[in-house]
């Protein structure tokens, strides 16, 4: 990584942007602000290598968006901590206007949010609705989903993913973060997707002196049930909403929390990020994107331990590394969502083998840390409703926090 790279960031001052630039300096990424007329500093990364190989100053493309998010109620059933959505002030969305906000759409993903979705009288209407040309998925704390017959309802509406909200294997981060005891109901709730076959993303908010030690139990369990858990995602708490403290941690924080508790190797996880990079470099099309803010890698069961899938060496060639990884890890059907995924012609979630577990790093940006360029350019997550339609997902928590 260069020494130095000049970029534009936020400025102290509300809705503007000044310059700045990032310095490498004894492992750590700093961000150096001139705003005001002032040098501000702040830390971006406390691993060097890590930041190197997800930044991507040197892509000049636009990403389009490709994840929405559609807000269809303020309200919710628990009273959180934690919430970048707390504040917001929304009425219930009628069906009828998300058909017209849907519309000019095809193939996208669309994140059903609150408040909390459940509690809207038209989710399953709204389901139907997004189901028609893209891909619903029912973003919740999953408190209602403890009921097996409200579960089919969404079903049958064509329901086929959730993103449920899961911050521990015990009960002391839900009474810290969500305010009571929710393991059982959690459980339960998942138990029910299971039984329904609906496919789980579990997201696992991770807040200082609460939970860090929860990411090895929460692990195992998404592992033994990769059947209908696809995705472990762990991503930091963030300072805007409303949040217990104002210390993030950085990506490579959470990486070593991952590795230290699961026995995972990062130096195979780095060669897995490195491996698709370069693919990303080489072939833009099939829409792999790394970013400081976000990252992922496949584990599998090897030898009767779980192991990252990727074990690529650098400097080796890439086709033939490709095709290596590609006869020995994926089904021909894996290989063929993955095409058309890059085409943009798959509603599909994941197009992993359903051998592996996807884990997922998130460490959103805060006003000091947003850079311009990684965050608004090259985000593909965008807002569909509300006074934050069409901006990026963290920008547009940040300007409206």
């Amino acid at each position: 990584m260069d020494l130095m790279t000049n970029v534009r960031c936020f400025s102290d001052k509300k809705n503007s942007f000044c310059k700045g630039y990032i310095l490498s300096e004894n492992n750590h990424v700093y961000l150096t602000r001139y705003d005001k007329g002032k040098k501000k500093r702040t830390l971006l990364e406390k691993d060097a290598l890590l930041y190197h190989i997800l930044q991507n100053l040197g892509r000049k493309k636009m990403i389009k968006p490709h994840h929405l998010f559609l807000e269809i109620t303020g309200r919710c059933n628990l009273n959180c901590q934690v919430c970048y959505a707390r504040n917001k002030v929304l009425s219930d969305i009628k069906s009828e206007e998300v058909r017209r906000l849907i519309s000019p759409f095809k193939n996208k993903i669309v994140s059903i949010s609150g408040g909390e979705p459940t509690l809207h009288k038209e989710l399953p209407a709204i389901i139907r609705i997004l189901n028609k040309k893209n891909v619903p998925v029912l973003a919740t704390n999953g408190v209602r989903l403890a009921d097996f017959e409200y579960v089919k309802k969404l079903k049958s509406a064509g329901l086929r993913y959730v993103t449920f909200s899961f911050n521990g294997y015990s009960n002391h981060p839900y009474e810290c973060i969500n305010g009571q005891a929710l393991l059982k109901i959690k459980l339960q709730a998942l138990d029910n997707l299971c039984r329904a076959g609906i496919k789980v993303l579990l997201s696992m908010l991770l807040v200082r002196g609460i939970n860090e030690n929860e990411v090895g139990p929460v692990f195992r369990f998404a592992f033994k049930r990769k059947d209908f858990i696809r995705e472990l995602r762990i991503r930091s708490m963030s300072s805007y909403g409303s949040y217990l403290s104002s210390k993030q941690f950085f990506s490579s924080e959470i990486l070593q929390l991952i590795c230290k508790q699961t026995g995972l190797e990062k130096k195979a996880i780095h060669q897995e990020l490195l491996f698709k990079k370069k693919i990303s470099e080489l072939i833009p099309q099939v829409g792999i994107l790394l970013k400081p803010c976000r990252f992922n890698f496949l584990v599998k069961a090897s030898e009767g331990k779980c192991k990252a899938l990727f074990n690529i060496n650098e400097q080796t060639s890439i086709f033939p590394s490709l095709l290596k990884i590609l006869y020995n890890n994926y089904s021909s059907a894996s290989i063929y969502r993955m095409l058309l995924k890059s085409l943009n012609l798959s509603r599909s979630l994941w197009t992993h083998p359903s051998s592996c577990l996807k884990i997922s790093v998130r460490s959103w940006p805060t006003r000091e840390t947003l850079i311009f360029k990684e965050h608004v350019r090259f985000c593909g997550t965008r807002y569909l409703n509300g006074v934050q339609k069409g901006l990026p997902l963290c920008y547009s928590n940040i300007l409206h926090s």
